[in-house]
């Protein structure tokens, strides 16, 4: 019920519902401290416009070669390519 709840209370706002978005304009604040890997960077991100339209949604996202130092708390304007999270559960 708590769950629920919470995902009722705070859903992504104003996202489309397309599986891919190819070129997405975002907008938003970096929320996470930035995870450094040999090929990539991740960390999560507020994302507040999309596109020019205001949205208020949390993204995963990923930067691969060449990636800018991100740092927490910092507002970016970034082109990414937008996909919907799949379940990790066993469909089986």
């Amino acid at each position: 019920l708590w769950a629920y709840g919470h995902q009722w209370w705070v859903p992504d706002q104003g996202m489309p519902t397309a599986e891919v978005i190819p070129k997405a304009r975002l907008l938003g604040t970096v929320l996470s401290i930035p995870i450094k890997h040999f090929s990539k960077t991740q960390f999560q991100f507020a994302i507040r416009r999309l596109n020019g339209k205001p949205v208020q949604a949390l993204a995963l996202l990923s930067c691969y070669n060449h990636c800018p130092t991100f740092k927490t708390g910092q507002t970016w304007q970034l082109l990414a390519k937008l996909k919907v999270p799949k379940n990790l559960a066993n469909p089986g």
